[in-house]
């Protein structure tokens, strides 16, 4: 039977390193609030979404350990120095069992470990990014032609940032602006699409345009 485990990057803690996986602690994000008392008022002004519009999250902290039981004393301090220098100080993607089609992104750091006649166990913990960012990009895209039209849908809770892709010069519009680009790709940093929202885009162009963005769920 596979061991049930997560994982670093594209390696399986289970699978490729033959690891027990006895604790999984993944905090949820916790809401950056901010909220002013004022002298003789009752209760407080809530000023968490006043610069954004939105809440925004905090880390989340994910505390992980796994038990060596296979091989013997040497092979397993061999397995251990290995797992230390893939994983420890490093940004890595990571994935667990129960979010399919989502990642989240993070640096981990061996907390401990230890190694013994009858086992070995190592502590890993990981500062995360505080959505769970799906590993396929979204993606829309108009073809050539006059006043084309195509809506880009944000599913996600994550605010996101469109990357647009034209093969010819391109007059984007959109409800409250437009673009006139090039040839070439470009990030719309001035235009963040928040989770819920969908925006309208009419393009002139001779070529093709494309819309793409990465989902991210609490």
């Amino acid at each position: 039977m596979a061991l049930r485990g997560i994982y670093f990057n594209d390696i399986h803690t289970g699978t490729d390193w033959g690891l027990t996986m006895n604790q999984y602690e993944l905090e949820p994000p916790s809401v950056k609030t901010n909220y002013l008392e004022i002298e003789g008022r009752d209760g407080s002004i809530d000023l968490t979404e006043a610069l954004c519009g939105e809440p925004k999250f905090s880390d989340r902290q994910l505390n992980l350990n796994f038990i060596l039981t296979e091989g013997n004393f040497t092979s397993r301090n061999t397995l251990l120095t290995t797992i230390y220098n893939a994983v420890h100080g490093r940004r890595i993607t990571f994935k667990d069992e129960d979010h399919t089609g989502y990642h989240l992104e993070g640096r981990f750091s061996v907390n401990s470990n230890r190694n013994n006649l009858a086992y070995g166990e190592i502590e890993i913990v990981g500062t995360m990014n505080p959505f769970w960012l799906k590993d396929i990009e979204s993606s829309a895209f108009t073809e050539a032609g006059n006043s084309k039209t195509c809506n880009v849908v944000n599913n996600g809770r994550m605010t996101v940032y469109l990357t647009v892709t034209t093969t010819a010069e391109s007059n984007i519009r959109y409800d409250s602006g437009s673009y006139s680009l090039g040839i070439g790709t470009f990030v719309l940093a001035n235009l963040p699409v928040k989770g819920g929202e969908t925006v309208q885009f009419t393009v002139t162009s001779t070529g093709t345009t494309t819309f793409k963005w990465r989902e991210g769920q609490l």
